[in-house]
């Protein structure tokens, strides 16, 4: 059987790369929905990434918030422990020995309220106020400060926030040294020469040692030899460096008196001499732009316009005669005082210790503050009362609600002055 003859077909050279895929053709681009749903899904990571940002910010904002007010409160509340802590302590003897025994002779002018009738037999003791609980308008606390050396009552009436008033005063650092010096001549006309010389330190005192700590002329100083005390104002003197000082005998009486003076007669004596303060602590207003104390009406703009105006803890010192800002963001300060009135325990503000006549029984104060942050933190206002707690007296009532953050501090310190190893007045 004859087959016939196959037959072979054979593509058309451009038909074959066409079936290929060779021929040329233009390129297909992304539709519109394709675009609009990157676009969609950018949109949302980048949300996301802010979101995270934000938080991240927010949580670093709020962590360094609470940092700086920790510090802060750290540091008053230390600050105020150590301040209160040796009040109303001499050198040697503390205040409540010296009452009993009449050791102290006391003519210090600026430590007076009626400085004009400074004579000399001015005493302190026991029952000088430890603190006050001013009930008047901020800028405007004379009248409750009434007790206060006149120039203080005028400082710090005039630039007190809120809150309670802490006062301190004794002597700090621990003295120089004096030469020895006897003491024979009876007459009274070669026992004033005597006492009209120069308080001379000992030798190898450096005068730049005494005038860092305070002794320069207008200063108040208190000399000792432990047995009896002098609380005096150093008079001025021509020289540049304190290399003794100076009395002016119209002036430190007591330095002069005959009975109970330091520089008695018949004795030999290597006295110490000591710087003497007196403190007072509060909290008051801070134009934080500036850096300027607020007084008088321009206090309350701690209140009304807290943006600019921050609350500070502030000091006044008959050292320095002038009132200084410690640490900014210390929004209230409560004192309570406990002591044994006779049988009976108290805890009582300072007003109420006052009244009753209690400050030769008080023993301890418990200190509370409220600090806070310098800008707003918190997501959601909030009353500054929210952050205290277990605060008998009220710390941070009526406080406007702001989203700053909070935080209080506490402690108990034991008075050194009324501490119960000392004798009772």
């Amino acid at each position: 059987m004859i087959h016939p003859p196959r037959t072979v077909l054979v593509d058309r050279p451009d038909r074959s790369r066409a079936r290929r895929g060779c021929s040329p053709r233009s390129p297909r681009g992304l539709s519109l929905i394709e675009i609009l749903i990157a676009l969609a899904l950018g949109l949302f990571l980048l949300a996301g990434i802010i979101q995270v940002l934000a938080s991240a910010r927010a949580a670093y904002r709020l962590a360094e918030a609470q940092a700086r007010t920790q510090e802060n409160g750290r540091f008053a509340m230390q600050y105020l422990a150590r301040e209160l802590r040796p009040s109303r302590s001499g050198a040697c003897r503390n205040i409540a020995h010296e009452e009993i025994d009449g050791t102290l002779n006391v003519l210090a002018c600026s430590l007076l309220a009626d400085v004009d009738n400074c004579t000399g037999d001015a005493r302190i003791g026991t029952k000088e106020p430890l603190g006050y609980s001013p009930s008047a308008t901020p800028g405007g606390a004379y009248d409750a400060l009434t007790g206060l050396p006149a120039l203080a009552r005028t400082m710090v009436g005039k630039r007190w926030l809120r809150g309670d008033v802490l006062v301190s005063w004794g002597t700090f650092g621990e003295g120089f040294y004096t030469q020895n010096r006897t003491i024979e001549e009876t007459t009274p006309a070669a026992l004033q020469d005597v006492l009209n010389e120069p308080i001379t330190f000992i030798d190898g005192t450096a005068a730049a040692d005494i005038a860092s700590a305070g002794l320069t002329a207008g200063a108040l100083a208190l000399i000792t030899d432990c047995e009896t005390t002098d609380l005096f104002a150093v008079s001025s003197t021509p020289s540049a460096s304190l290399t003794t000082l100076p009395l002016d005998s119209t002036k430190n009486k007591a330095l002069n008196q005959l009975q109970g003076s330091t520089l008695g007669v018949s004795k030999s004596i290597r006295a110490r001499v000591f710087p003497f303060d007196f403190r007072v602590y509060f909290i008051c207003c801070v134009n934080q732009k500036e850096g300027s104390l607020q007084v008088d009406a321009n206090v309350g703009k701690c209140t009304t316009d807290p943006a600019t105006y921050r609350p500070s803890l502030c000091r006044w010192s008959t050292s320095e005669a002038d009132t200084q800002s410690l640490t900014m963001d210390v929004a209230d300060l409560r004192v309570t005082f406990d002591g044994q009135d006779g049988a009976a325990r108290f805890s009582e503000p300072a007003s109420t210790v006052t009244g009753d006549k209690l400050w030769d029984r008080v023993h301890s104060a418990r200190i509370e503050l409220l600090v806070t942050s310098d800008d707003e933190v918190r997501t959601k206002n909030a009353p500054p009362s929210q952050a205290v707690r277990n605060s008998t007296r009220g710390l941070g009532q009526g406080l406007a609600s702001d989203r700053r953050l909070y935080e209080t501090f506490n402690t108990t310190v034991a008075i050194r002055s009324r501490a119960p190893w000392y004798a009772s007045p």
